[in-house]
Formats: structure tokens, C-alpha cells, sequence
């Protein structure tokens, strides 16, 4: 038997699908303001999630070649689930990024907010987001 198997949505949940093509990614990283721009590229490369993005410290960030991580790696100390502590990969875009922050950035966040005591709020990247979504046209779901 060849057939696949349906598999049904939960009742009240909601069925979210947006695919971000190449083209769209450049547009939108292209209108998005700092640090919405970078937190997005490191979302968009590593999978890591807005509040871990912009929790990370600079002792977080190892850009030195590890096992199976060429261009270093990023440190998840804590987050969303019990799983969430975890090691993730850079790339060569995610690294150049992060080297060309931490040449910026006089704060030991990452991400600093605006007083660099602080990370930059997931808020406010919200806020930044929703803008570049409206500027777009784009749809909620992006």
C-alpha cells in the first residue's frame, strides 16, 4: 500500500504556513532596521529562537572552528523548554555578522538594548518586525 497517511489538525488549532523564498529574504532583511536585521540573520541561519537571539552575551558567541561547527557556535544556556540548552552552528553568514557586531558593540550583550546594561527587548524586535511587515505589504503569518 502506497498511500500516505492524513494526518488532521487539531481542533482549534490554526494551520501556519509561510515559506520565505530568496528573493523575499533579501527584500525584507534588505527594509528591516538594526537589530531586527541581524537578530534575523541569525534566526534565519541557526533556527534559534527572537528571546534566545536577543539573550545571547558575547561569552555565549564562540567564533573559534569546533567539531562538526567550521565557523564556531553559539551557546543556548537556557530558553522556551526543559531541551532548550543546546550548542548550534554558525555559518559563514552568521559568523561574519557576529564578527562585524562585535567590532560595533561595546556591550557584553550581543544584542543591547538602548542603554547597552540590558538585551534589546523581544518587544520592541516585534514592533521593528511588525513595521517591516506593514512597509511589505506582507501577510501576519510572515
Amino acid at each position: 500500500m502506497d498511500r500516505i497517511q492524513r494526518i488532521r489538525v487539531l481542533r482549534g488549532a490554526r494551520n501556519r504556513e509561510f515559506i520565505l523564498s530568496h528573493a523575499l529574504e533579501s527584500k525584507c532583511l534588505a527594509a528591516a532596521p538594526q537589530p531586527l536585521r541581524d537578530v534575523a540573520v541569525l534566526m534565519l541561519e541557526t533556527g534559534v529562537r527572537p528571546g534566545e537571539a536577543v539573550g545571547l552575551q558575547w561569552p555565549d558567541v564562540r567564533r573559534q572552528t569546533a567539531v562538526h561547527a567550521k565557523h564556531g557556535y553559539v551557546v543556548i544556556r537556557e530558553g522556551k523548554s526543559r531541551n532548550a540548552k543546546r550548542n548550534l552552528r554558525l555559518t559563514a553568514r552568521a559568523a561574519e555578522m557576529l564578527k562585524a557586531r562585535k567590532a560595533a558593540v561595546k556591550s557584553a550583550w550581543t544584542f543591547p538594548g538602548e542603554t547597552d546594561e540590558a538585551a534589546f527587548l523581544v518587544s520592541s524586535l516585534d514592533h521593528q518586525h511588525d513595521d517591516v511587515r506593514t512597509v511589505l505589504k506582507m501577510p501576519p503569518d510572515l
